[in-house]
């Protein structure tokens, strides 16, 4: 309704492709993640409405990996997941 963009996603044959994002009414970014043909791939973030980060993670092959870092909305970390990506 204010003309704000609340969002930005890329696709290729009805697949998410390339990059997705969510906007808060601030501008800042709340959300961003990488598609390769539907499958998350790289670093994806979420944020609170107010800029700070809520979680951070890699992807491989849509899968996380590695350590899933959450935080509150203050910045201050909350717990850390662990996950494999090769392991199901």
């Amino acid at each position: 309704a204010d003309g704000k963009m609340e969002g930005l996603a890329n696709y290729k044959t009805g697949q998410f492709d390339g990059l997705f994002a969510a906007f808060a009414s601030s501008g800042d970014t709340t959300y961003r993640a990488y598609f390769v043909e539907g499958v998350a791939e790289g670093e994806v973030f979420r944020a609170y409405d107010n800029g700070m980060i809520e979680y951070k993670v890699l992807y491989k092959n849509g899968l996380k990996s590695g350590d899933q870092h959450f935080y509150d909305d203050w910045g201050n970390w909350v717990k850390t997941e662990t996950y494999a990506a090769d392991v199901l």
